[in-house]
């Protein structure tokens, strides 16, 4: 089974539950081993922006795909990459 998770509780989760997932969202950084899986899903936003710029980034990115780029072929090799 190949899991990707896409939030940092679920990836938690699955290695308490033994469970490696071979890809997480950008935000995924516990366990340490996690931060070092590729991320499938990048922010549009930048986090160290003011309240006034992360809500207009927020209010364009709505109107524009959303605030979240998931990465579709990368989501695609992890799905038909054998693991060793």
């Amino acid at each position: 089974m190949r899991v990707v998770s896409l939030l940092p509780s679920a990836t938690e989760m699955l290695y308490a539950l033994g469970v490696e997932p071979v890809g997480v969202s950008h935000e995924c950084d516990y366990p340490p081993e996690a931060a070092e899986l590729p991320s499938v899903i990048e922010t549009r936003i930048d986090p160290g922006a003011s309240s006034a710029e992360i809500n207009e980034q927020v209010a364009e990115a709505s109107d524009d795909g959303g605030v979240y780029d998931l990465d579709r072929d990368l989501l695609a090799a992890l799905a038909s990459t054998q693991r060793s």
